[in-house]
């Protein structure tokens, strides 16, 4: 049975379980790009609003001790970015999950930090078609903490979920948002605002060297032994 099709059945035969979309959208990732290597997680919703999703690593254990991954949503950031946002998001949740379950051992014997895109997540992310970038528009990095990804048109993972997207998939349920406490969560149809950011663009005006410090930092290029102004990011 194709991914399509294993997804059109789901569609039919589910209607009550609210990860199960989430679920079962992860499953035709793994099988269509990843040789179904990959652990299923399980998924959750958090009302964390600098949180937008998270890969959590070995974060449930059953009773008989069997470990598994978690994935978390944040409902309302799923909400302002519609479905087509969420597969992008879900998808480069499963490349942070890819990081430790399939590859190389770092120091210490990690397999990379969740939230991290380090340099053999980056390729992946560029093999599947995701490219990651800072939504802010304040700098141009593409590794680190703090990314989001964007689909290319025509990569493997663009047409994987055209594909899907021909079945019916959608993500059918969201956290009632009429029902939350009001302590500060984000609202209705409301995005999480982003992070305050903590540190500055320089960059040296002989070579083009850039870097990142905190607010009020005097750099030195010590290739060219000339000061690094701040710089203002690239609109």
């Amino acid at each position: 049975m194709s991914t399509k099709e294993a997804f059109a059945q789901h569609l039919n035969q589910t209607d009550s379980d609210v990860f199960a979309d989430f679920e079962h959208f992860f499953v035709c990732i793994n099988k269509s790009l990843f040789e179904g290597r990959l652990q299923t997680p399980v998924f959750s919703f958090t009302r964390n609003s600098r949180c937008k999703g998270a890969f959590q690593l070995e974060r449930y254990v059953s009773v008989e001790g069997s470990v598994r991954h978690g994935i978390t949503l944040n409902s309302e950031y799923c909400r302002a970015i519609g479905d087509d946002g969420t597969m992008n998001l879900i998808g480069f949740l499963a490349v942070q999950q890819a990081r430790h379950d399939l590859g190389p051992e770092g120091r210490g014997g990690k397999r990379g930090t969740p939230g991290n895109v380090d340099i053999w997540s980056l390729k992946i992310l560029s093999g599947l078609g995701l490219e990651p970038f800072v939504e802010n528009g304040e700098d141009e990095r593409q590794t680190g903490y703090g990314l989001s990804v964007r689909r290319v048109e025509g990569g493997p993972f663009d047409e994987m979920c055209r594909e899907l997207v021909l079945t019916g998939c959608q993500f059918r349920w969201r956290e009632n948002a009429s029902n939350l406490d009001g302590s500060g969560e984000a609202g209705p149809g409301e995005a999480p605002e982003p992070k305050p950011q903590t540190r500055d663009r320089y960059e040296c005006p002989e070579c083009g060297l850039k870097a990142l410090a905190k607010p009020g930092a005097q750099l030195i290029c010590g290739s060219c032994n000339l000061a690094m102004p701040k710089t203002e990011p690239t609109k």
